[in-house]
């Protein structure tokens, strides 16, 4: 009997967690890369130890080196190791400054000059500022629409909470987008105190990383901090009022500079056909988006609120906004089931901000239990309430000049 020739394997040191399903061409060759990288990562990190331990002998002789005849072949070697050195120190400062937004952590906070403000505000104090602002006679006609969004939406979370484990982030985000989709039609049906009616952009994923090669200079005060910060945001939410005032030529372009802008890293507000927009009262705001905790979970929704308040704060340098007006970024923190509002007020010293305070919501709650969903009568009518007081506070939130908003927040009890 014949056997094939098989080239042997030699060992391997790598402890390679096994995969979880049969070797196929497919993931053999990411297996195959997996070890590669480690392969590679290990010997960087020797290698680099070693020169630094070479370059931190070598500083330390350096005294010697006029003294010693023998040393002086060795001065350019010297002068290589030591800016070796120092190219690593920069690197290593490097590291600390592109942190991840998803790395923020409350004691980042005060060095990014943002501070909480103690008190939380409550949902329907954010649900009457709608009413504020929508016209009189939109008034029966809106809330007519939004009793019927909100039925749509109980629908969908009945079918998703009966098929999903709830307890991932691509299940949240299924909850999320169903409130976003029908959130739209009302966001763009009304004219919230302006001349007309709005259009709303959804960029998932927003990037707003940046190559080190494109330096930016910064002179926005304590958000130089988070000038190498690198990430995506899960939603921008891009609100541009009075669309009808737009030729159809600069719609064209206002609509195909959207859609594309999650894919390119943001750097001010340019739509080529249409240079106006940037003059616009444009209402960006953000949507972080977290999994549901499981019983086992030790997190809480309000863990995320760092992250949440640096995207605002790099949303709004990206987009070069800078009157006080617009610098103020509302942004949603929510896992699908918790829903907290907030936004930050920019305090500036010579038009640059210097400090900003944090105003958010109390978390606001819908069931997402398969069991409470089905409920009826005064039950259903509790979680409908809440449904509906949901899409109030995303229409507002997208909707609404943010000077409103803020006063508002300032006022609320």
């Amino acid at each position: 009997m014949s056997y094939r020739h098989q080239t042997p394997v030699p060992e391997s040191n790598l402890n390679v967690p096994p995969l979880s399903s049969p070797l196929t061409p497919g993931n053999a060759a990411r297996q195959a890369s997996i070890e590669k990288v480690q392969t590679w990562t290990g010997a960087m990190t020797l290698l680099q130890d070693r020169l630094l331990e070479s370059a931190n002998i070598l500083v330390k002789l350096g005294s010697l080196r006029d003294g010693e005849r023998g040393f002086e072949d060795q001065g350019g070697r010297l002068r290589k190791l030591v800016e070796l050195k120092d190219l690593q120190d920069n690197l290593d400062q490097m590291v600390i400054q592109a942190k991840s937004l998803s790395k923020t952590r409350r004691k980042d906070l005060d060095s990014l000059g943002v501070t909480e403000q103690e008190r939380s505000i409550t949902v329907h104090a954010l649900e009457d500022g709608l009413y504020e602002v929508l016209l009189e006679e939109e008034t029966a006609q809106y809330s007519d629409e939004a009793d019927m969004m909100s039925e749509k939406v109980l629908e969908h979370f009945m079918m998703w909470s009966g098929v999903l484990n709830t307890h991932t982030e691509a299940a949240s985000r299924m909850f999320i987008n169903d409130c976003i989709l029908h959130s739209i039609p009302l966001a763009e049906g009304f004219k919230f105190g302006r001349n007309g009616k709005g259009r709303i952009f959804v960029c998932p994923e927003q990037s707003i990383s940046r190559p080190r090669k494109d330096a930016e200079d910064i002179d926005d005060g304590p958000i130089r901090n988070l000038v190498e910060t690198t990430g995506r945001i899960d939603y921008v939410m891009i609100y541009v009022p009075d669309w009808h005032s737009l030729g159809p030529d600069e719609q064209r372009a206002t609509e195909d500079y959207f859609k594309r802008l999650s894919k390119i890293p943001v750097s001010g507000i340019d739509v080529p056909g249409n240079p106006e927009l940037r003059f616009m009262e444009i209402c960006l705001s953000v949507i972080e988006a977290k999994r549901l905790p499981s019983d086992t979970d030790h997190h809480v929704l309000l863990d995320a609120l760092p992250q949440a308040i640096a995207e605002a704060l790099v949303l709004g340098h990206r987009f070069g906004i800078t009157d006080d007006e617009h610098r103020i970024i509302p942004f949603v923190l929510t896992d699908g089931a918790q829903w907290i509002w907030g936004l930050l007020e920019p305090h500036a010293s010579d038009g640059v901000p210097e400090r900003w305070t944090c105003f958010r919501s109390e978390p606001h709650e819908i069931q997402l239990e398969h069991a409470a969903l089905k409920a009826v009568g005064s039950a259903r009518q509790e979680i409908m309430r809440n449904i509906r007081r949901l899409m109030d506070v995303m229409v507002y939130w997208n909707c609404a000049q943010r000077h409103q908003i803020l006063e508002i927040v300032r006022k609320a009890p």
